[in-house]
């Protein structure tokens, strides 16, 4: 009997599917607690919030992003200032991070990996370009890897999250220092992220509480 090239074509695709799935759960990163790869090491592999349940609390010298891309954060729940890195070795953290690492999880898995996940999230935060939310506005309900196309780049001073949880980062692509940000009012953005957002993306759709 003839194959169904239809059926022959879901298949095909629902392979894929799970390959790129299984791929995306055994991506894991080892830190270690010297430079240079030494000392005592941890494999996390997926979210964790906190590494002080695992003694990893600012004691992370050195990294080995063995798949996937990685975000560290200085405050534990992904908070205080974040970089994001991909696959490779990293003998000795930027002084952003050494001895600072609170909390690490994986980025792929992150609402804007495709369309459908993309629509199905539900997101809205506003840029002002100037402080207490005056001046240029720009509103946004999905990721933005570059604030260049949208006349946005390297001018906010200000934002509003309405709705879901947002990373905005000083590079384009989601790249260089990141900093998460729940539902709520920030007045002044200061610091190293004062003109200098390049890129936001949603990275948690649901409603939560404003903090």
């Amino acid at each position: 009997m003839a194959s169904n090239p239809r059926r022959l074509r879901l298949a095909c695709a629902a392979l894929a599917a799970g390959a790129l799935l299984a791929g995306a759960a055994y991506a894991d990163v080892t830190i270690f607690k010297q430079p240079n790869f030494s000392g005592e090491r941890l494999t996390v592999r997926g979210e964790t919030p906190d590494l002080q349940r695992s003694g990893f609390h600012d004691q992370a010298s050195s990294v080995v992003v063995n798949s996937g891309r990685w975000e560290f954060c200085t405050q534990p729940n992904f908070r205080g200032d974040c970089e994001t890195l991909g696959p490779g070795q990293y003998g000795t953290l930027s002084p952003r991070l050494l001895h600072r690492v609170e909390s690490v999880r994986q980025v792929d898995m992150y609402v804007d990996r495709g369309p459908d996940r993309a629509r199905m999230a539900s997101g809205s935060i506003e840029l002002f370009a100037g402080p207490g939310f005056r001046g240029r506005s720009l509103q946004l309900e999905s990721s933005a890897p570059n604030l260049r196309r949208s006349g946005f780049d390297d001018r906010a001073l200000s934002l509003v999250v309405n709705e879901g949880v947002w990373q905005l980062c000083t590079d384009p692509g989601y790249e260089g220092l990141c900093r998460v940000y729940r539902p709520g009012s920030y007045a002044q953005i200061d610091g190293d992220f004062a003109r200098n957002i390049s890129s936001a993306r949603l990275i948690r759709g649901d409603r939560w509480p404003r903090g």
